[in-house]
């Protein structure tokens, strides 16, 4: 086992000591909660640190990734926060959006981005950019998100989903290097939930079968948001080699990035209790 990179995140970083070569990791999150905002996260890390990373865009059509981060970028800069994607593209000059752009691409001039197109994207696209990715040196695929692939032979999700997995495990191993792959939650009628226990992945006896550690995240609504600022449950669902936990911590929107403080808890399987972990 070898330390390839990390995850950006202090509380996963502290836990798991990063990222490892012979991982594949499953990143899960709530529609709209910040699965692209964390697959990038990990990406602009450890590209900083010299670590060569794929990242599969797949929610993102071409060119989107880079003006989404040129956006953020101007936000920071010019402190309007309030300020939306499609408010910026419509008012703000294209002198200001050309210099945010440059700002994004160094920011991912170490990332290599796969973007789907109008067709689509597809497992055998996949296997063909993973490898490229290779070739061009990427030490950690990132696949955001593993529920994005075109299903072109019309399976049934339960069996696609299996194979995107089996395909996805196929190549980690094949080319010695972690994926970090991201999934969306099965739509669920149980309002008592407070972090989705790992029935509630999307194809999940697949999914949780095949990582090696399953991350769940989800919006800590106990806490009162303010002044972007977002409290949020992360917690460790799978691990192979036993590390099991959850905290509180918040991201800030305003950094872009979740804060380095964390408040350890302990969730129960169903994730429908949630306590405070008391210092002896």
């Amino acid at each position: 086992m070898k330390r390839i990179g990390c995850y950006g995140i202090r509380f996963l970083d502290d836990k798991l000591q990063g990222i490892m070569d012979d991982e594949l990791v499953i990143i899960a999150l709530a529609t709209g909660s910040g699965k692209t905002t964390i697959s990038q996260i990990i990406a602009r890390t450890n590209a900083s640190r010299g670590v060569k990373v794929a990242l599969f865009a797949l929610e993102s059509f071409v060119g989107e990734t880079i003006e989404k981060e040129a956006w953020v970028y101007w936000k920071q800069v010019s402190r309007e926060f309030g300020i939306t994607f499609r408010e910026w593209e419509i008012n703000c000059s294209e002198d200001e959006k050309e210099r945010a752009r440059e700002e994004a691409r160094k920011k991912f001039s170490n990332v290599k981005i796969v973007e789907r197109t109008n067709d689509g994207y597809t497992l055998e696209k996949l296997k063909t950019d993973f490898e490229e990715a290779i070739n061009e040196g990427c030490k950690i695929i990132i696949l955001d998100h593993v529920d994005y692939f075109s299903n072109a032979e019309d399976m049934n999700d339960l069996k696609f989903t299996k194979k995107v997995m089996d395909t996805v495990r196929v190549l980690q191993d094949t080319y010695k290097v972690p994926v970090v792959a991201f999934s969306q939650f099965r739509k669920s009628n149980d309002k008592g939930i407070i972090i989705p226990p790992l029935e509630d992945l999307y194809g999940s006896s697949e999914k949780s079968k095949t990582a090696t550690t399953v991350i769940i995240g989800a919006r800590d609504y106990e806490t009162n948001s303010c002044a972007g600022r977002y409290p949020t449950f992360l917690a460790i669902r799978k691990d192979r080699y036993g590390e099991t936990s959850a905290c509180r911590t918040a991201f800030d929107s305003r950094l872009n990035r979740y804060e380095d403080a964390y408040e350890p808890i302990r969730v129960n399987y169903w994730g429908n209790q949630v306590s405070e972990i008391k210092e002896e």
